[in-house]
């Protein structure tokens, strides 16, 4: 069977397999000039992330900013994609304040859980950090995204 990515990840370290499951092929999409950034926060290297982002866009041939995707993770049992800060960072089409600000609304959008070593409110603010440095991986001057 296939399942969408929205739906495959059901909890910590749980997808929607089933017990006689095998995941056998990924697909993912190849979008032709589509620019990624990822940052992630952790510990120690290769240790689990605190807080992670990927950020993506393509440049459609208006030259305005097309497709943009941005995902959380490290923060909760799944990951998670803001839609608002997609939408915002869309209607940015690269302003760099309107980018800050695009991100700052990362705050509104994740839950982080308190564990020991990490309070949500502390969490909270790498999110903001990692969503923004991702951005700016993705919209770098060189793809031509940021004026």
């Amino acid at each position: 069977r296939t399942i969408a990515i929205e739906s495959f990840f059901t909890g910590h370290f749980e997808t929607a397999l089933h017990s006689d499951e095998l995941l056998t092929e990924i697909q993912i999409p190849i979008t032709p000039k589509r620019h990624m950034g990822f940052h992630e926060i952790t510990a120690r290297s290769s240790d689990f992330a605190m807080a992670g982002a990927i950020a993506s866009a393509t440049l459609a041939a208006s030259g305005t900013l097309d497709a943009v995707r941005v995902v959380t993770f490290g923060l909760g049992d799944r990951p998670v994609r803001l839609r608002d800060v997609e939408i915002a960072v869309a209607n940015a089409q690269g302003d760099p304040t309107a980018l800050r600000s695009a991100a700052q609304l990362t705050k509104d959008l994740v839950l982080p859980r308190d564990e020991i070593h990490l309070s949500a409110n502390y969490r909270t603010r790498l999110a903001v950090a990692v969503v923004q440095r991702a951005l700016e991986g993705a919209l770098a001057v060189e793809s031509g995204f940021i004026r």
